[in-house]
């Protein structure tokens, strides 16, 4: 096979990169580190993003019975807990990630060595 191109880098680019899909290619230590960040990021970001989401939708929920003249009693303290669980994605999400970097720190320091 020619794979020979004359000053295009941009199509040879694309080459070794269709053919790694097919002949599949041993990952750089740069590509592992950054399987790995990702990795922890995205399972870190799962559980805040569902937390995020339930916790706007209770505060919706108390914001509509706090504007109904029956139901404001009950609607402050449901809006209050709501507004408090999306307080706290920032904080956990942070929190997640370093654990997540702990727990894969012995990985990432054997690729750094290897």
């Amino acid at each position: 096979m020619n794979n020979s191109f004359s000053n295009n880098t941009a199509a040879e680019e694309k080459f070794n990169t269709l053919s790694d899909l097919y002949l599949g290619h041993e990952k750089t230590k740069l590509e592992k580190l950054e399987d790995i960040e990702k990795e922890v990021t995205r399972n870190a970001s799962i559980p805040v993003i569902i937390i995020g989401i339930i916790s706007a939708l209770v505060a919706g929920a108390g914001m509509s019975f706090a504007m109904t003249l029956g139901a404001f009693i009950i609607g402050i303290p449901v809006g209050l807990i709501g507004f408090i669980g999306m307080a706290i994605t920032w904080p956990l999400y942070k929190s997640l990630v370093k654990k997540g970097r702990n727990a894969r720190a012995k990985e990432v320091e054997a690729l750094a060595r290897a």
